[in-house]
Order: structure tokens, then sequence, then C-alpha cells
């Protein structure tokens, strides 16, 4: 859930012209994009996402003026006529954002705000742990913790050092008085209406507090967690949490849900990068410091097993023979590498290297037969990312190592062991073309190359030859002639008189380095829309 107040503090808007203060959005109830002819008449609790033409049309029409009140965010509204609209019932926000851009930025903290309900689902229907863990508890988080009952008399409280609860004085009264007052709880939502099993956010003199139902057999509750102004609720609020559930859930007694099977702690951070609420850094780096010893050098290795059928027409493997495919390498990559932790998911498994020193070349050990031969014998592909001494990176590495397997696959399907830094000029096109489909609604990235390699192309379709695909693996290759020909399965004299024919065509010096890079870049841009996209160039 997510608090308007909030919400609209991180948009950072031009003026407000108001808003309600309890609000709740999340992603079973999402932001609407406006749309005067097909969206229903607005209603409270629900937020328009539209760009000043839509919001005016839609705040001038008969169903949408009368209506109970709702929230508009006006896109790029900077000269949105306020005045006109004095006597809306509605809230009306304005923000000098893209409507792209503001639907992004809403999804991402709706994103940050459903990752307190993952942090806390282990203290969810299990027994209430000894109240003096509550003092260990607040200690650990730096955060203020308070235990109640459905009548709000205090059951047990902690307080940390940067956090006391006399900071805000109606925490300072609970304690003192043993509950909370009836002005008090009016401020709070209300908890007890209905059975609810998720955690309730809400802001009181400048704190973040967060109201958790634990529903329990024998007395229910409920614990108020309260952090300082300073902490960020997107993260660090989220990251606190997470870390209460640990230090409480390892106490706890007599849990009323069964054991689940044992995961490793990388395979769960594995799983929640590819689940729906997102990894803050701070977590990430936090879970990946109680995995490895400080200062080391990380890098991430993804390992992509063929997905679907193959190009020799063989049928598909099944899903059992995907899973014990995959879990036969993920054993065999953890005998070769028995110092990196290791997490299987789908048909990719992800390793955690790391080393003491930093180096700009890849590690040796990736290099080997063995780990070649693995990935021949299953048909895999390995992508390692670049390094760093910063753990949190890991996420980042992770997720650009995911988005470029599939484009390598398509089309560098021969290449086993791949360097991202060999490679991303790839995630720098695939940006470039989901950045076309938002802003210009199309994907037509092709008009982003050097017109040398049209001309080239048009060359290659008019006499059936493969000049575009010599130059690129002559420039791959550092301009060698002897690796382009092994490469190509040409004979090193053919590569020359093919590299002859097309300084002839293009007119052009391939010694100069400023050419090779563009050309370079423009060859990958091409395949990418040519084998990863399927469109072929009009010419």
């Amino acid at each position: 859930m997510c608090d308007l107040n909030y919400l609209i503090e991180t948009l950072r808007p031009h003026e407000l012209y108001f808003h309600q203060s309890h609000s709740l959005f999340s992603p079973e109830n999402p932001p609407e994009l406006l749309d005067g002819e097909t969206v229903p008449v607005p209603a409270a609790g629900i937020l328009y996402l539209g760009e000043t033409e839509q919001t005016i049309s839609a705040l001038h029409s008969a169903r949408f003026s009368q209506a109970a009140s709702a929230t508009f965010l006006v896109a790029e509204g900077v000269g949105f006529p306020m005045s006109s609209f004095y006597d809306s019932p509605h809230n009306i926000l304005v923000t000098d954002l893209s409507l792209a851009d503001l639907f992004r930025r809403v999804a991402n903290v709706l994103a940050g705000y459903a990752g307190w309900e993952r942090c806390l689902n282990n203290l969810l229907g299990r027994r209430l742990p000894l109240p003096n863990l509550l003092e260990q508890a607040a200690g650990q988080l730096g955060a203020s913790l308070l235990l109640f009952t459905p009548g709000f008399h205090l059951l047990a409280c902690g307080e940390a050092a940067d956090a006391p609860l006399s900071d805000i004085m109606p925490m300072k009264e609970a304690v003192e008085n043993r509950f909370l007052s009836h002005d008090m709880q009016k401020k709070l939502p209300p908890l007890w209406e209905a059975i609810i099993d998720s955690p309730i956010s809400c802001r009181l003199a400048d704190h973040e507090l967060l109201l958790l139902p634990l529903r329990d057999r024998d007395l229910p509750a409920a614990l108020l967690l309260c952090l300082p102004p300073a902490r960020r609720p997107e993260t660090d609020l989220r990251y606190a949490l997470r870390r209460l559930g640990g230090c409480l859930g390892s106490r706890l007694s007599g849990s009323t849900t069964p054991p689940s099977k044992e995961v490793s702690p990388f395979q769960e951070l594995v799983n929640d990068l590819n689940g729906p609420s997102s990894v803050s850094d701070a977590e990430c780096e936090e879970r990946i410091s109680a995995l490895l010893p400080p200062n080391r050098y990380i890098r991430c290795l993804l390992v992509t097993l063929p997905d679907g059928t193959e190009s020799s027409g063989k049928q598909a493997p099944s899903a059992n023979e995907k899973y014990f495919s995959a879990s036969g390498l993920l054993q065999a990559l953890a005998e070769l590498f028995p110092n990196c932790p290791a997490a299987l998911f789908g048909h990719q498994i992800v390793l955690l290297y790391s080393c003491e020193r930093q180096s700009f070349t890849p590690p040796e050990e990736f290099h080997s037969a063995a780990f070649l031969r693995l990935l021949e014998e299953y048909q895999a592909q390995a992508i390692l990312s670049n390094g760093s001494s910063r753990y949190h990176h890991f996420r980042t590495f992770y997720e650009l190592c995911r988005r470029l397997s599939p484009i390598l696959a398509a089309l560098h399907p021969r290449e086993k062991i791949c360097h991202f830094t060999e490679y991303a000029d790839y995630l720098v096109i695939d940006l470039a073309c989901r950045r076309f489909r938002e802003d210009l609604g199309h994907s037509d990235i092709i008009t982003l190359t050097d017109p040398c390699l049209i001309t080239l192309t048009r060359y290659d379709y008019a006499h059936g030859t493969n000049l575009r695909e010599v130059l690129y693996s002559y420039l791959r290759n550092g301009r060698n002639i002897a690796r382009t020909g092994e490469e190509m399965y040409m004979h090193r004299n053919t590569v020359q008189n093919k590299i002859h024919r097309i300084t002839e065509i293009l007119r052009v010096d391939l010694t100069d380095g400023s050419l090779q890079q563009r050309l370079l870049f423009a060859c990958r841009l091409i395949r990418y829309y040519e084998g990863y996209l399927h469109r072929r160039l009009e010419l």
C-alpha cells in the first residue's frame, strides 16, 4: 500500500491544488491512464494519470465534473488553468514530468511499498515473540517498536538510541500510560474493523509509521514500527522490515505454518530479484555482505540453457527435462567453481563470483577447457559481467546480463563464453529501441545507423554477397585477417579481397579508429534489427 501524501512528495510537482490525506494505492489498486472516452466515472481511491488536454477535457465533461472526488496527476502541465477548477471536487496535481516518466515513477513507488508486505509475511500467522525481543529488535533496526492489543493497550515496546520514543509525543504518551489515546487512534487507519493481514502505512509528526496486524490464535495484536524523518520509506523502511522479520522470526515459538524446504540465501536473493516486488540497493548489499567477506570485487556469471525447439527440428524438451538438465548443470558448475554461490531460476543459472583484487580482464578460470566443455555439453551460453567492489551493483549486473542473454542467443549463438564489455553495445541499442517505442510510437531504430552500412547492405542484397558480415567480423577481431578468416571459415586471401572490395564500395579508410567504432556499432544495430527484431531493411 502507498500513502498518496508520500507519492506526491516523491513526484516533486510544480504546484499542488488540494489532495486527500489518506488515499491508498497498491499493485492491486493501481493508477489508471486517463482517457476521456473510455475511463469510467472517477472515484475516490483511484489515481488518474493524463496530459493537460486530456485532463481538461475530462474535467469539463458532465460525468466527470459531478463525480465523487478523485485525484488527477497532470503530466507536463505547467500552464494548467488551475483557476478554472477552483470549485472542482477533485484533487489536481501538476507535475513537470512526461506521461511515460510519471507512470514509471508511480510504478516504482508502488513496487517499493509492495515490498513491505513481502518483508513481513514471515511474521503473519505466528505466535507472538517475547516482549523483551522488541527491545533487541529496536536496537538492531534503529527504529521504535510498540506492540498493542486490539484495544491499543500497550503490551511491550522497544526503542533505539537514534530513534527514541520520546521524540514522538503520542508514542511517549503511550509508553507512559500503557495505552494509545483516542486522539492518537483517530490518526491511525481503522485496523480492527476488518480482518487485515497486510501492513498499513501512514505519517505522523513527520515520522513514517507502519501498522502490522499479527493474528495469533490466543491473542491478536498489532505491531507499530516508527522511523524518523531521515529514513526514506521506499528503501530504508522496507529494508528495516526485512531485518525485523529475520530478528523476530528466528525467536518465534510454535510456528503455525509448516517449515518450507531450506533454500540458500543466494537462491532467495535471486528469487526476490525475479519477484514482483523490487529489491533496493541497500537490501541487496546487506544480503551479499552476509555471503562474502568485505572489500571483495564481484561479478555476475549468468549461464543460460536453450529454451524451446532447436533449429534442427528436434522436439522441444519437456518441463521435467529442462529442470533436470538445469539441475545437472548447476551441480557441475558448483563443483567447477566451489567458492561461488549459485542459484537456479527458470532455465538460467546465476553465480556470484568474487576475488580479492580488481581485474580489468576476465578471470582465467572462465577460459578453462573444463568450463567450455560443460557449456558445449549442455548447449548453454555464459555471460560474465563487469566487476565492482560495491555489492549493491550485483542487482544491476544481473539485470543487464538477463537482458543481454536473449539478444546474444539470437545473434551470437556460437559464442559460448561472452564478456559483457564486448557486447554492451547491444544493450544500448535495446534501450534505444524501448525509448523509441515510448517516445515515438515505433521501434524503427535503423534511423540511427551509419549510411555506409545501408550502402553495403544494398550491395549484399543485390549481388548475394556477405560483405557486411565480413566487415563486422573484421572490426570485431581488431582488423586481424587471420582471426577473421578463421571465424568466417575463409582463406586469408579471400578475406583480404573482400576487405579491399568494401573499401572500394564505401570509399573509406578502415584504419581510422573513429570510423571503426561507428561502423562496428552500426553493424550491431543492423544485426539487432534483423536478427533480434526479425525485421528486414526497406532499402
